[in-house]
């Protein structure tokens, strides 16, 4: 990890302590593929850890340099079943839980919340599988918070998990964003959860 690059991590709103937490690093030369074309990028890594094992299930590689504008993610290794990102691998996946889109909303989310009584998971985008969403079954309640443009998605994903223990969160802009944007608290995210809306 660089200075630059750490300090990247703290302007996504994830400080030096949890940095190091969840063991966040840099690439500075990743290759990958996009088609037939090699592509090379410096990369932000993520650690994706199995909850309680702290097993390191895969890595995520935020591309810095994009070979496309929709091509921002890529897996260390390929062809493995995807992965929930567990803000809190010391704790089972179970409780009270908070699902948003993504690594880094988790992160910040899980750092707003300040909470040990609440688990905050990032899912790998707005379709996750229903296998993947099986993983959630000891999780109540489901407080689900996707992007702007995923209103759908989450009313798919309350349904596939079971209305009952399912709350959705609409939201104006994407969570970290307007955590970071607006400097955020507890206050404002418990607010948040208490006007979660029951399907």
């Amino acid at each position: 990890m660089t200075d630059e690059a750490a300090m990247m991590w703290e302007g996504w709103g994830i400080p030096d302590l949890f940095q190091e937490y969840w063991k966040l690093g840099y690439d500075p030369a990743h290759t990958i593929y996009s088609g037939k074309e090699k592509h090379t990028t410096p990369t932000m890594t993520i650690p994706i850890f199995e909850p309680l094992t702290w097993n390191v299930l895969n890595i995520k590689h935020r591309l810095i340099n994009p070979p496309k504008p929709g091509d921002k993610y890529r897996p260390e290794k390929s062809g493995l079943p995807q992965s929930l990102f567990v803000a809190e691998p010391d704790n089972a996946l179970a409780g009270t839980t908070f699902l948003v889109e993504g690594e880094k909303k988790a992160m910040v989310t899980f750092i707003t919340a300040d909470n040990p009584n609440v688990q905050v998971v990032g899912i790998p985008g707005k379709n996750p599988s229903k296998e993947l969403l099986a993983k959630l079954d000891k999780c109540e309640p489901l407080y689900i918070c996707l992007d702007p443009d995923a209103s759908r998605e989450a009313r798919q994903i309350a349904n596939d998990l079971h209305p009952s223990r399912c709350r959705i969160i609409e939201l104006p802009d994407k969570i970290d964003d307007m955590i970071l944007q607006h400097r955020l608290d507890k206050a404002w995210l418990n607010n948040v959860i208490r006007q979660a809306v029951k399907l």
